[in-house]
């Protein structure tokens, strides 16, 4: 049996610089070359390329993959009451972020939430 292939990951900004070589018109097989990557590993990238290119923007470039939490229209909506919020000078704590996402989770009929500190640190992180 041959040796498996050593898991190759790539940043964000590895990735869209790989679609914008490819769109200049270097071949598949040279990028994927260079990158280090299997051929259909970029075919992956460019079915995939508005969303690498959108989170490029919205993170850092030290990023490696796009994720949503498990509960992202809650923690959306409760981003931006936040705003909102700090926006008038209010001050929130942890406290306060997690009794207002479990209301807007009762009010969205999400059942399965739960407003922990370990969803309250993530939500930080995101």
């Amino acid at each position: 049996m041959p040796p498996k292939k050593k898991l190759v990951v790539k940043t964000l900004a590895e990735k869209c610089q790989a679609l914008k070589e490819l769109e200049k018109g270097i071949p598949n097989k040279d990028i994927a070359k260079k990158y280090g990557v299997p051929k259909n590993t970029i075919l992956t990238w460019l079915a995939n390329k508005e969303k690498l290119f959108s989170a490029l923007e919205k993170s850092s470039s030290k990023k490696r993959k796009i994720r949503d939490g498990k509960f992202s229209e809650i923690d959306f909506v409760v981003f931006k009451w936040f705003v909102s919020q700090r926006s008038k000078n209010i001050p929130i704590d942890g406290t306060i972020l997690k009794k207002k996402a479990k209301s807007y989770a009762q009010e969205l009929g999400v059942e399965d939430f739960k407003a922990s500190d370990g969803w309250l640190g993530k939500w930080k992180k995101r």
